[in-house]
């Protein structure tokens, strides 16, 4: 094996453990907020059918270049806002479901 390899597999290796524990976060803070487990496993299963974005569209040219990255950073952003927006409950509902 040669240095090369092994330091794009390191790479590939921290990129898929970086994405796995965001999503998990996310997962996480559905799951805590709303009580629901099919939020969780629908938020799953819709990652799963989109995928990562691809990131070749650096590559194109003209128009379409910046109509793909205009609209990932539109995506990003309304993800940061409705993160803790009216979508989710203010507080948890693991206790009001545990009957605590």
């Amino acid at each position: 094996r040669t240095a090369s390899n092994i330091k794009r597999l390191v790479i590939l290796l921290m990129f898929q453990f970086t994405y796995t524990t965001l999503f998990g976060a996310y997962a996480s803070h559905v799951f805590l907020r709303t009580g629901s487990l099919c939020g969780v496993i629908l938020a799953h299963c819709t990652c799963n059918y989109m995928g990562l974005p691809d990131p070749r569209f650096v590559g194109y040219r003209g128009i379409d270049k910046w109509i793909v990255g205009v609209s990932y950073l539109i995506g990003i952003w309304m993800f940061i806002r409705a993160f803790d927006s009216s979508i989710f409950p203010a507080r948890s509902l693991i206790p009001e479901l545990l009957g605590m």
